[in-house]
């Protein structure tokens, strides 16, 4: 009984982020449990989307773009921001790895805290690919062994699923997928 339940539990999280994915949020998806992400968040309908499947911090990537701090008040959401510019083909030679970093630790420490965390930028595609990647890298090498190959394969297939845009940003293309062969210190300190 307590094994299906849980099989029902998980499914009806599954079918939820599924339904979500095509009704609210665009480029909607789970990096892994109690992490999800994905674009813009565009209106007060889809902030309450998000605190429907608990979430309690969002995280933004956008440079230029602020979240609705009304929406953010009202459904006590932490919203954060960490700015990344990254708007012409090439930029990426410039992108802002610190600031890439401090939301990584935020991302870390609510997941730590136990907290529900939508990462975004504008389209969830690029700097969310980034921090995706980041986060499930982390998750599979820190204190552990694992096969280089395959989650070289697993990040490079779902930044491409999200539409990572690997021939206008090929440095930054570059830079994740040198983490999953050598994990940097900061991903796993």
């Amino acid at each position: 009984m307590k094994k299906s339940l849980s099989f029902i539990l998980l499914l009806s999280m599954y079918l939820l982020t599924y339904v979500y994915a095509y009704a609210g949020i665009k480029n909607f998806g789970t990096v892994m449990e109690g992490i999800y992400r994905g674009g813009q968040i565009r209106n007060f309908a889809e902030y309450q989307m998000l605190a429907d499947l608990g979430v309690n911090s969002i995280i933004n990537l956008e440079y230029a773009h602020r979240d609705n701090s009304a929406a953010c008040n009202e459904l006590n959401f932490d919203c954060q921001k960490y700015g990344i510019l990254l708007t012409v083909p090439r930029s990426d030679r410039y992108f802002n790895y610190r600031m890439l970093q401090a939301a990584f630790k935020a991302t870390i420490n609510a997941k730590t805290r136990g907290e529900i965390i939508y990462i975004h930028c504008y389209r969830g595609k690029d700097r969310t690919g980034a921090l995706a990647s980041a986060i499930m890298i982390r998750e599979a090498t820190c204190g552990k062994e694992y096969d280089k190959k395959a989650l070289k394969k697993e990040i490079d297939d779902t930044l491409k699923y999200y539409g990572f845009k690997e021939s206008i940003y090929p440095y930054l293309h570059r830079q994740i997928i040198s983490w999953t062969q050598n994990p940097p210190a900061w991903m796993c300190n």
